[in-house]
């Protein structure tokens, strides 16, 4: 049998999710117009240091590819941000529009907001 992407998605990171009883974290911040290698070691070092600070991270990098077309990655990013506890802003966040509209959906929502 044949899984769709979204399904493919759905499974990763409720696979992702269960694995621990933390409190939940997202990470969110500037990747249009960054190098793959630039956006993925800022998001890296913050789940390092989220981590060992006892969160279980949502880092939407490991769940979404960098070809990814804009409106199918803030879906995906949507899904696991209403998994979170808490959302992480990263220092460029208000450079991107995408990290904005998180942050936005994070307020209406009543995540609580982190700043780096």
């Amino acid at each position: 049998m044949i899984q769709s992407k979204k399904t493919q998605f759905l499974i990763k990171l409720n696979t992702h999710l269960a694995q621990s009883r933390k409190p939940v974290i997202y990470i969110a911040g500037k990747v249009t117009g960054l190098p793959v290698d630039v956006f993925r070691a800022n998001f890296n070092k913050a789940k390092e240091k989220l981590t060992a600070n006892g969160f279980h991270v949502l880092n939407p990098c490991e769940f979404i590819g960098p070809d990814e077309n804009w409106h199918d990655a803030m879906r995906m990013a949507s899904t696991m941000l209403n998994m979170a506890d808490h959302i992480y802003m990263l220092p460029d966040w208000q450079d991107s529009p995408g990290a904005v509209w998180e942050f936005n959906q994070a307020v209406k929502f009543g995540i609580s907001c982190i700043n780096e």
